[in-house]
């Protein structure tokens, strides 16, 4: 491979294949077809037929990834797990230690790509060797109270989407002391080894642009809003929360995006066991009574003395979904443009291999998301703001 090809690198297990299948279909999609693309795909035992399902889904592409498979010895047993008792989002720190390469980016399995992630390595990287986009600041996140306290007001990196010099990394020794504050101070790596890659760089990181990693979890983000620089193709959506488009109902525009493009590479991934479970505890559909749930729990625990922010913002977080909902409007010409505009992108990448398929996408979650909550919602909010007055009343008595 050239200088000017693309090498991406990846993280799954089973559970999170069908996301690493999409996202990875999304890359292809983003740059030139003249740019070759090679995958360096971390994993913890995908069977053969897995690993098969990905290399066919990538043939359906014009000039698809190249995949490797690089399995990781299991030296994340004694982390603490993430999501569904998984350890692989701690591979990425042995990525030095196991790619021979000089640059590459790594991509966690639950973003829709939409930049061409080949301007990165034209990018410079301080010694450290890394670069991201800035989540926040350390102090969101790290405790003060460790031997060697990291500066508050320095920018955190989210991991989800990372520049890499190796040779940098291995020389600074970047990812052995993320290694290391991972052993020695565990409890206080509230984010796994996003908290302790944050804890090593201290904020000494090349920024990239809020687009290349934009985080559909966080409050700032409106998916309506967000139709144009999807149009525009200029911003990639990390999913973030629980909610992933594979294994939930979201119906927002890039959740939609991200579905098509799995039913023109992977037709049959609504098959896979671990999306059909997700499906069906799906919460999406209790969505419109979630704040008035949090929000009753929130205050019963601070009746009792014992506060909790995360159910607040749990419920302002549902009362935000619900309103997007509610002014998401399939029928808008900014959204079936976007459509329109997507699945041709699709049709065009797809080899003869691959059925071409209407703009008409087959995911029908979309289609009734308009009607998805019923108008007893509204009365749910009278409700809580109802509680909440009782609830305040109750506590000056």
């Amino acid at each position: 491979m050239s200088s000017t090809d693309l090498q991406i690198a990846v993280a799954s297990d089973s559970r999170y294949l069908t996301g690493a299948i999409g996202t990875l279909s999304s890359i292809r999609l983003s740059v030139s077809r003249e740019t070759a693309i090679k995958v360096f795909f971390l994993h913890d035992g995908l069977t053969a037929t897995e690993q098969q399902r990905v290399h066919t889904a990538m043939a359906k592409l014009k000039c698809g990834p190249e995949v490797e498979f690089v399995k990781v010895d299991d030296m994340f047993a004694s982390f603490p797990s993430f999501r569904h008792g998984s350890t692989m989002t701690y591979a990425r720190l042995v990525l030095p230690d196991n790619m021979t390469v000089e640059r590459l980016i790594y991509v966690d399995v639950d973003i829709l790509v939409l930049k061409d992630l080949s301007e990165l390595l034209r990018m410079d990287v301080p010694e450290t060797g890394v670069g991201g986009v800035v989540e926040g600041f350390i102090a969101r996140d790290m405790p003060m109270d460790l031997p060697v306290p990291p500066d508050p007001q320095r920018p955190y990196l989210n991991a989800g989407l990372l520049m890499m010099d190796l040779p940098k990394i291995r020389s600074a020794g970047t990812f052995a002391k993320a290694f290391e504050m991972l052993h020695n101070f565990p409890k206080s790596c509230k984010q796994h080894d996003q908290s302790a890659l944050n804890y090593v760089l201290n904020g000494d990181a090349k920024v990239l642009d809020e687009e290349w990693n934009v985080q559909s979890g966080q409050m700032y983000f409106d998916p309506i809003d967000a139709i144009p620089k999807l149009v525009e193709r200029s911003l990639n959506v990390h999913f973030v929360t629980k909610a992933k488009p594979w294994l939930t109902g979201v119906p927002f525009p890039a959740e939609h995006m991200f579905r098509m493009l799995l039913d023109a590479v992977d037709p049959l991934w609504r098959e896979d066991p671990f999306v059909k479970t997700s499906m069906a505890r799906s919460v999406e559909r209790m969505a419109w009574a979630m704040p008035l749930l949090f929000k009753a729990r929130a205050w019963s625990r601070k009746l009792t003395g014992k506060p909790s922010f995360w159910d607040f913002y749990e419920s302002k977080r549902w009362s935000r979904y619900n309103e997007n909902v509610l002014r998401l409007d399939v029928r808008s010409d900014k959204f079936q443009s976007l459509v329109t505009g997507w699945q041709a992108q699709i049709n065009a990448n797809l080899t003869g291999k691959a059925d071409i398929l209407e703009a008409k996408s087959k995911d029908p979650l979309i289609h009734r998301a308009s009607s998805r909550f019923p108008i007893s919602w509204r009365w749910l909010q009278c409700f809580e703001r109802t509680g909440r007055l009782l609830c305040r009343g109750a506590q000056q008595l």
